[in-house]
């Protein structure tokens, strides 16, 4: 399926003008994130600060940030119309998490990455798309949630918790 999407992507792109090579290299962008020698989504700074008032200024954020291409010829190449075209087309978001150390409600590289993606992948198609979290942290046995679920299992085990809370 990927090399048939690859096909069919780099025959688009050369019906609008792109030679083939490049086409090639563009249809077969799948990996994107901040640019060489950065890191995160971008979002931190306008959470912090409230300066969004919209799912446009998020979704406008998380793309100005995780344009960036990498493989094998592309390290760091901007592609923002790859990154969109991408984002229209997904059905599901999924984030791993190889560890128990922490939780999504810990780290706001969670919201940054996982919500980043859902929010501009709604904000493109319409409609939000699955959103799954993944837990690795016993590779023996792994697992898979809807993040609704994993957030009712943190707010379980934390919030309403008294041992948590006494903690």
């Amino acid at each position: 399926p990927i090399a048939a999407r690859m096909r069919s992507d780099a025959l688009e792109l050369m019906q609008k003008g792109r030679d083939e090579d490049d086409a090639a290299m563009e249809a077969g962008y799948r990996i994107f994130g901040s640019k060489p020698g950065s890191y995160g989504a971008g979002l931190q700074g306008i959470m912090d600060s409230g300066r969004w008032n919209e799912l446009g200024d998020i979704a406008e954020t998380f793309l100005n940030w995780g344009q960036y291409a990498y493989g094998t010829k592309a390290n760091g190449t901007v592609a923002r119309s790859a990154l969109i075209n991408r984002l229209k087309n997904i059905d599901a978001v999924v984030h791993n998490q190889d560890n128990r150390e922490h939780d999504l409600l810990d780290s706001d590289d969670y919201y940054q990455f996982e919500g980043g993606l859902s929010a501009t992948a709604k904000h493109l198609q319409g409609e939000a798309p699955a959103n799954y979290h993944t837990d690795h942290s016993r590779p023996e046995r792994p697992g898979a949630k809807t993040l609704e679920q994993e957030i009712a299992k943190v707010m379980r085990s934390r919030v309403v918790n008294p041992k948590w809370i006494n903690g």
